[in-house]
């Protein structure tokens, strides 16, 4: 679109909205000095001082939103290449609009609305589109922008709104992760397993729950490596050396994600000396 210089047939410099098409023309600058290749590279120094004359909140070289950016230089672009004007531009929509209506599955929902009560929700998404459309026609638009249905309920009455509204961006929450991965080198110290061709040294990325603790990555570390958890060790080191046996009672989330952890695996028997050598037999070494 830019390289071929179609933008031109579409330059709106009349549209007080826009910048006068300066900001697509910096803008096409920069994709031809980029897809070109003539140079090793291209610093974007007059793309930049455009950006910051019709957008001050802009200028100078802090640290910017890049989402805040982004929707202003679609918006500016919409606005330059805007062929609002153009009525047969339109018309064409409209027809393509229309054929697509026809097209539609007849047996939709109906939908009660303030001004279109009897109209279905293509129909309704196709008006509300139009009308978007009698004011903004661009290659922005195009590519860009879509609907978002909006529908209200009464609590009393149960009947319903529906309001068909354009969009450039979506707003999405971040999730909410619950669970991690821990990073454990195991290092096998039981006679018996290293005789069955077991490696010696193995990394592990073990998935547990944010608010588990310890003795939950030992349980999952031993159903991975199919042995028994009260064999496993559980260690974090420091510059090579072990800094600290960590306890059952750990939480994970104490864990820091830079933490290099170490697991040993050890013999049954050392875990029945440990135990019988205990005056509670029900301690362990891991507690």
């Amino acid at each position: 679109y830019f390289l071929s210089e179609q933008y031109l047939q579409h330059l709106n410099r009349e549209n007080l909205l826009g910048t006068g098409g300066k900001l697509v023309d910096q803008y096409a600058d920069i994709i031809v000095k980029i897809w070109k290749g003539d140079v090793s590279y291209t610093p974007p120094v007059d793309f930049k001082l455009t950006i910051s004359k019709f957008a001050p909140q802009f200028a100078g070289y802090r640290q910017h939103d890049a989402q805040e950016f982004l929707g202003y230089l679609l918006d500016g672009l919409h606005e330059d290449l805007n062929q609002f004007n153009d009525k047969s531009n339109l018309d064409l929509k409209i027809q393509e609009i229309n054929s697509l209506e026809s097209n539609s599955n007849s047996n939709s929902n109906l939908v009660n609305n303030n001004n279109n009560s009897n109209l279905n929700d293509c129909k309704n998404a196709n008006q509300s589109w139009i009308k978007h459309l009698q004011r903004n026609q661009s290659i922005i638009v195009n590519f860009f922008q879509g609907q978002l249905k909006s529908t209200v309920i009464c609590n009393h009455c149960l009947n319903n709104s529906v309001i068909f509204d354009p969009f450039m961006f979506l707003s999405l929450p971040l999730p909410n992760t619950e669970y991690r991965f821990i990073r454990v080198t195991l290092i096998c110290l039981d006679s018996k397993r290293l005789t069955s061709n077991s490696n010696f040294v193995t990394t592990y990325a073990v998935r547990v729950h944010q608010e588990a603790k310890v003795i939950d990555l030992r349980k999952e570390l031993a159903s991975i490596t199919n042995s028994n958890f009260e064999c496993l060790v559980v260690a974090d080191s420091f510059n090579s050396k072990i800094y600290a046996v960590l306890r059952d009672n750990k939480k994970i989330g104490s864990i820091s994600p830079t933490d290099v952890l170490l697991a040993f695996i050890i013999d049954e028997l050392a875990i029945t000396n440990n135990s019988n050598n205990s005056n509670n037999s029900k301690n362990s070494i891991f507690k």
